[in-house]
């Protein structure tokens, strides 16, 4: 990884604190960077709902701590438009979908705006959204049973607009951590790194088990 910052969503925030696994955020050179949303979505709401509360306060210590920083640059116009494009992307029955979440928009939109290049975001149409528009209807086709429509001209707006950013996903930044020898426990590394991977599958990290078995047979050796 380069140490250019990164801009976080909450989704692999999230998987990394269910696996314990944000103090690997200390260890690399990338700072890692929240919008105010994200801030919301993954600290201040989950911090008043019990189920999710044990989560947001391992996020908002790595926040006071310093491994996460809160943006407050104003990028609320950046965020509607976005909004506004992705979600007349794909249509059924002349009907526009929700593609995306105002977290996510607000990831999209800081990293535009500060000139940031990555963006950690974990949910699968929203990654598809940055790296290749076109590919949404089929993956929601073949999710939702459904025949849908794609705005080409709206496609090749978003793809012009968003070109340039690269996305990782929290099983990128595990991956490179164990790489790295970052992470360690006693057992064997294809143990080690099947365990770190299907525990941020499990915590909402878009990776499908073919995705997993590549990892497996490409990093052990």
């Amino acid at each position: 990884m380069q140490s250019e910052p990164v801009v976080a969503d909450s989704g692999p925030l999230i998987s990394m604190a269910e696996n314990c696994l944000l103090w690997v955020l200390d260890l690399i050179d990338n700072p890692i960077i929240i919008p105010k949303g994200v801030e919301y979505e993954a600290i201040t709401h989950p911090m008043e709902i019990y189920k999710y509360e044990l989560n947001a306060l391992r996020i908002r210590e790595a926040v006071l701590s310093g491994s996460i920083i809160v943006d407050e640059t104003p990028i609320k116009s950046e965020t509607k438009e976005i909004l506004k494009l992705s979600n007349r992307l794909i249509t059924y029955k002349k009907r526009p979908l929700t593609i995306i979440q105002e977290g996510e928009a607000e990831v999209i939109a800081l990293a535009l705006k500060k000139g940031y290049k990555t963006v950690a975001i974990d949910e699968r149409t929203a990654r598809l959204l940055v790296e290749d528009p076109l590919q949404i209807k089929e993956y929601m086709e073949n999710r939702l049973g459904l025949e849908l429509e794609t705005n080409k001209e709206i496609a090749s707006i978003i793809e012009e607009k968003i070109n340039g950013i690269n996305v990782i996903r929290s099983s990128e930044i595990v991956t490179f951590a164990f790489e790295s020898g970052l992470v360690s426990y006693e057992t064997d590394n294809k143990t080690m790194l099947e365990a770190l991977l299907y525990g941020i599958k499990s915590s909402g990290c878009a990776i499908t088990r073919d995705e997993i078995k590549e990892y497996l047979n490409g990093l052990i050796k």
